[in-house]
């Protein structure tokens, strides 16, 4: 034939080219058998050509069909092997170690060692892929994702898909699960970080990327089953049942946030990863909001980026503020307005608010009274990590008339420092004169909770602070497990 012959292409061609051949070169009837009963994957005629082709001895026919014998047969038992192992099919596994004469905890082996062997000339790419599959499964610890990096083929497709199912359904969230099988397409620092992968942290473009891999991966499967190949045609039905088991999974990546929304950085063990639906940024005159990134598998195997509204974080909307506000605290109507329109009918959402540092702090009382009256929650405070990722504490926004219990630690931050009391200790923590002027003094405040451990916190503030002071202080003394109070007038 002239040229090497890959995968499901070498059955059918060799079938094709031989039945012409059948009368002239006088092939055995077994083999002239098996190569029809291979064009399609069904169990019982398969494993019967595997034992008839098992069965043939050097004396009965010439040695280039012994090598195509030798071929087939160990090409479709390894096919029967991943078809066994991707159906969980102990029976099948039996009946297939039984055809080729080996014990059911070696067939894999015993498989890649004559997939090796007869991988060379117009055999070698379909065996050695084979061979390379067999190996897999022969492993004495579970196949990893980097164990099918830098390899393509419909065996290594559907050994990903099979990994990626079992690893969803181990009981680990759906952005873990993903996330430890994939890489970051973007790790390279040369290397421009593409849409939708630019919109996540690292953690998450991992997730997304093993999400587009089987998506890509599925639709390669399909296409190899309409064009004939008799694998992917034997797991057509699985396949479809797994795609509608995964239909609709959604996962929510931690989004990274463009400088030009000028928030606050922070550090810090409580700067955890911020998930809300809304994200609203707040500066001196105005607030931007957007909806946060989600990813998701379609009924149809495609990847989605979707939100639970629009505009989306990567284009959001703006929303200026007036010129002067009254000396009461109360929503802004404009940001009502566009947040209500943007809701519509989504009401209940968790929105988190960031601020510029230097815009006043009193804004930020009035964007959570805003939010309230436009029908979602203000759940969370909103900084930016050094690397852009979006990071938040949980916040339980306290107003005048809400009663709670006494918190842990309570901290006020004025204009002159902090007052701070643990559990009944109060002190006082003045801002420090440096010689570029008075600075506030987080150092000594992170001093002052060093050893207590605590599950509650309160914060409450003067509203001609600036929000750097506000924000920073507040995720210092933020529960490691648990909400915030955050107290507003």
């Amino acid at each position: 034939m002239g040229r090497q012959i890959s995968g499901w292409v070498l059955v059918g061609a060799v079938a094709l080219a031989s039945n012409a051949a059948a009368t002239a070169n006088s092939p055995s009837v077994a083999l002239h058998n098996a190569r029809l009963a291979l064009e399609r994957y069904e169990t019982e005629p398969t494993l019967t050509a595997i034992g008839d082709l098992g069965m043939l001895t050097p004396a009965e026919i010439p040695s280039a069909d012994r090598n195509e014998a030798m071929f087939l047969r160990s090409v479709a038992a390894a096919d029967l092997l991943i078809i066994a192992t991707f159906r969980g099919d102990a029976e099948l596994r039996a009946a297939i170690a039984q055809a080729v004469g080996t014990s059911e905890e070696n067939a894999a082996t015993d498989l890649k060692r004559d997939l090796t062997a007869i991988g060379r000339g117009v055999y070698a790419t379909a065996a050695l892929d084979a061979a390379k599959a067999m190996n897999l499964l022969a492993k004495s610890t579970p196949i990893t994702g980097g164990d099918l990096a830098g390899w393509t083929s419909v065996r290594r497709d559907l050994l990903l898909v099979r990994l990626i199912r079992q690893s969803l359904d181990s009981g680990q969230d759906a952005l873990g699960s993903l996330e430890t099988l994939g890489t970051d397409p973007c790790a390279a620092p040369a290397k421009k970080c593409e849409e939708p992968f630019a919109f996540f942290d690292a953690r998450g473009r991992k997730a997304v990327a093993t999400l587009t891999e089987f998506s890509r991966a599925m639709g390669r499967i399909e296409k190899a089953a309409a064009d004939g190949d008799p694998l992917s045609r034997a797991l057509t039905e699985d396949l479809t049942r797994q795609l509608e088991a995964l239909a609709g999974l959604a996962i929510r990546p931690t989004p990274t946030i463009d400088q030009a929304w000028q928030l606050v950085e922070v550090t810090g063990p409580a700067a955890g990863s911020a998930t809300p639906d809304l994200m609203i940024a707040v500066s001196a005159t105005e607030a931007r909001f957007g909806f946060v990134p989600r990813v998701r598998l379609t009924a149809e195997g495609t990847v989605e980026v979707f939100a639970a509204g629009t505009p989306m974080l990567m284009q959001p909307a703006h929303v200026a503020f007036p010129s002067s506000f009254a000396p009461s605290v109360r929503p802004i109507n404009e940001l009502t307005e566009a947040l209500q329109g943007a809701l519509q009918e989504s009401g209940g959402l968790s929105a988190a608010i960031g601020a510029a540092p230097d815009a006043p702090a009193h804004l930020i009382s009035r964007v959570i009274h805003s939010i309230r009256a436009a029908g979602a929650r203000a759940s969370w405070l909103l900084a930016r990590a050094a690397d852009g990722t979006a990071v938040g504490i949980p916040l339980e926004v306290l107003t005048p008339k809400d009663a709670t219990e006494p918190a842990t630690i309570a901290l006020r931050i004025r204009l002159g420092g902090y007052n701070l009391r643990v559990g009944h200790r109060e002190s006082e923590i003045p801002r420090v004169k440096l010689e570029d002027g008075w600075h506030f003094d987080p150092t000594s405040l992170d001093a002052a909770i060093a050893d207590t451990s605590f599950s509650s916190a309160e914060v409450s503030f003067m509203g001609e602070l600036t929000c750097d002071h506000l924000i920073i202080a507040a995720f210092r003394v933020a529960p490691r497990n648990g909400a915030l109070r955050l107290a507003i007038p």
